[in-house]
């Protein structure tokens, strides 16, 4: 059943993968279903963060999924998903799966961080969110790689929103403290850019 949706992941997403999607899925899923077997839970961890920064890959695995259950008679909950996509993605991209399932970690803590932070509930699907949740992906990895941007507009949001920017700045400070990422302040400021679209969608 892999490999008939290995050979479909060449086909869909027209590129070229990882040979070492052939044993990191197949060791996965068979795991996954000792885990299932054995009444391990699994929480479901990265649903919405896998679902906006990589839909087509989720997608594509929400389906797999659904047909591995019923060709082999179990029920893997949907979290199981999230880590087929991670797979796909970090095949096709030349990642490891490691660093993405990282980057979703971090970005989760961050949307967690914001809502207690300014007392809010984000809206799962809302334009907002996922222009914030773009933005720290390709951030993460900016930084992640040493590779800095320039931001001419940083003063300029730090004196028109200075509670936002120290928002962003202490978001930064909590990646940096927890996960040894440094994000520059011109990263900070897109940040503040972008959390500051969030507060004026509330509002």
């Amino acid at each position: 059943i892999i490999e008939e949706y290995i050979e479909k992941v060449g086909k869909t997403f027209g590129s070229v993968f990882d040979e070492n999607l052939h044993i990191g899925l197949l060791d996965h899923l068979n795991f996954s279903i000792y885990r299932y077997k054995n009444n391990v839970t699994l929480n479901n961890i990265f649903i919405d963060e896998m679902s906006m920064m990589y839909e087509k890959e989720y997608a594509f695995a929400k389906v797999m999924l659904k047909d591995l259950n019923r060709r082999l008679d179990v029920k893997l909950p949907e979290a199981e998903a999230v880590f087929i996509a991670l797979h796909i993605h970090s095949s096709i991209k030349g990642e490891k799966a490691s660093q993405t399932a990282l980057y979703l970690k971090i970005i989760g803590d961050c949307l967690q961080f914001l809502e207690d932070e300014l007392r809010i509930s984000l809206d799962p699907l809302s334009i907002e969110k996922t222009r914030l949740i773009t933005h720290l992906k390709f951030a993460l990895k900016r930084a992640s790689e040493h590779k800095p941007i320039q931001n001419v507009m940083t003063a300029s949001l730090k004196n028109a929103f200075p509670k936002t920017f120290q928002v962003a700045t202490e978001m930064a400070k909590k990646i940096e403290e927890n996960y040894a990422i440094v994000l520059p302040e011109g990263e900070i400021g897109y940040l503040t850019m972008h959390i500051e679209n969030i507060i004026q969608h509330k509002n």
